[in-house]
């Protein structure tokens, strides 16, 4: 991957002040139309071939990151340096030439899938836009690429409501990987199966990673999760990146109060090993009316005066590891 031992890993893609707002309707007595800050003045890098992962609670803007980086939505503001060019203002044939280098693989398996579209037709479908392959060749594609994700090749012509949650999680990693991408966003892609299931499509993702040479946007709830198949984690609040740094360093030293927060929730399986549980206090902000300061300083314990009035800025606290937090 390297052009040499040694050699400083290629960033495959970055993005510089990366922000989107979505303005809300006026409502019916006239009010004043508010603006919800989704994802705001991001600023990191992902290297060729890692897995970058991006974890936070619900409503923080990972998803919404996610489909800014593959351009599915327009960004507000911002940069998006992809291979070099600035793809934030791709439009029409330049998109479309994009889509067949950047995938997607949805959350939920049972609403991402068209339910009177045979596996085939799923998995066919990019094929048949993105490539001049014949009809007879997208079909020897599709049965490769159920092979690929461990389905047996007779399932080709079954329709999504014959599999479980895990197999239709299958059919849609291989149709996000039927045209070769290069780099592909995992969006919570294991939240709604069975644990039991969980490690089966995560190991395959990292399989199929290191056999297609392919980069990885990690988005999940848990740190767990994001540790197992992650080399860097940036951690997510309110549409900001508060800490960013490798895997192993986040989940065993984190600087930032609410990364301390996140790991606390993870379930230890030692039950003689005593474990404090950090409690967030109060309720996530309203995105559509953010606090002054630290975003943050409502709900952290840690939380000073220069804390409410002063936002801090992102900071290199060790080499390779950023936080942003004025404990630090």
């Amino acid at each position: 991957m390297n052009a040499g031992e040694g050699a400083p890993p290629e960033k495959l893609i970055s993005v510089s002040g990366l922000s989107k707002q979505f303005k809300l309707n006026a409502g019916v007595f006239g009010e004043a139309k508010k603006v919800v800050n989704a994802v705001n003045n991001l600023d990191f890098f992902i290297n060729k071939g890692e897995t970058f992962g991006l974890v936070g609670e619900s409503g923080c803007g990972k998803s919404t990151t996610g489909r800014l980086l593959i351009r599915l939505i327009d960004p507000t503001a911002g940069e998006i340096i992809y291979k070099g060019r600035n793809i934030a203002d791709f439009k029409g044939r330049q998109l479309h030439e994009l889509r067949k280098e950047m995938q997607i693989i949805f959350q939920d398996p049972y609403s991402s899938l068209h339910p009177r579209m045979s596996c085939q037709g799923i998995i066919g479908e990019p094929l048949g836009i993105h490539t001049k392959l014949s009809r007879r060749e997208r079909k020897e594609k599709v049965l490769e690429l159920l092979d690929q994700v461990g389905l047996p090749k007779e399932y080709a012509t079954r329709y999504p409501h014959e599999f479980s949650g895990g197999q239709r999680q299958r059919i849609g990693i291989a149709r996000a990987l039927a045209v070769n991408p290069d780099f592909v966003v995992c969006d919570e892609p294991v939240s709604a199966l069975d644990v039991s299931v969980q490690s089966q499509v995560l190991n395959l993702l990292k399989a199929l990673q290191r056999d297609m040479k392919l980069t990885y946007l990690f988005i999940a709830h848990g740190l767990n999760v994001v540790k197992y198949i992650s080399d860097r984690i940036g951690v997510m609040y309110l549409g900001q990146i508060v800490e960013l740094a490798e895997a192993d360093e986040i989940y065993q030293r984190p600087l930032h109060p609410y990364t301390s927060a996140l790991i606390s929730a993870i379930p230890d399986t030692n039950v003689d090993r005593k474990k404090e549980r950090i409690i967030l206090e109060g309720d996530v902000p309203n995105p559509a009316s953010l606090p002054g300061g630290c975003l943050f300083h409502t709900r952290c314990g840690h939380c000073m005066e220069r804390c409410k009035t002063e936002k801090p800025e992102m900071k290199e606290a060790a080499p390779g590891r950023y936080v942003a937090c004025h404990l630090h």
